[in-house]
């Protein structure tokens, strides 16, 4: 009853074999095949540090799968992880400017990918966000005046 293993607990053997396999082997492609995996686990890590609300290590871990990742996936997965770590409303640290900038490098070297639209869409509100911001201050400056 207890002893029956299912497929997704036999994929399971399967999947690490096949990581022992690539750690001893040592081959140029395994070792890419190593870093993107090793690219996808730090991401996942980076979306529950995100979901928690520890930007600073969502940030870290997505710079990571990043780095590992170059430009393939999930580097496109990656940078948008962070264009939405530094544009995050609970995030102390928050940057819309970083943020713009990694969305826009998204956009610029996954330009079919997709995640492309959906960065192409945060880099919108975030424009409207800093003219909303720059309309505040002005308005700021206006009262300013008025009150002199």
């Amino acid at each position: 009853m207890g002893g029956n293993k299912t497929k997704s607990g036999k994929h399971i053997y399967v999947y690490l074999a096949g990581l022992i396999l690539l750690a001893f082997s040592g081959c140029a492609t395994c070792s890419g095949l190593h870093d993107r995996l090793m690219a996808h686990n730090y991401l996942s890590s980076a979306k529950t540090s995100l979901e928690r609300g520890d930007y600073e290590k969502a940030a870290q871990e997505s710079q990571k799968s990043l780095d590992l990742a170059g430009n393939k996936s999930p580097g496109d997965k990656a940078l948008f992880t962070l264009g939405l770590v530094y544009a995050h409303y609970g995030n102390a640290k928050r940057d819309y400017g970083k943020s713009f900038g990694y969305f826009r490098e998204l956009v610029s070297n996954y330009p079919e990918g997709p995640m492309a639209e959906r960065a192409k869409i945060w880099m919108g509100v975030l424009e409207i966000i800093e003219k909303m911001k720059q309309v505040d201050i002005e308005l700021e400056k206006k009262k300013k005046e008025w009150i002199k």
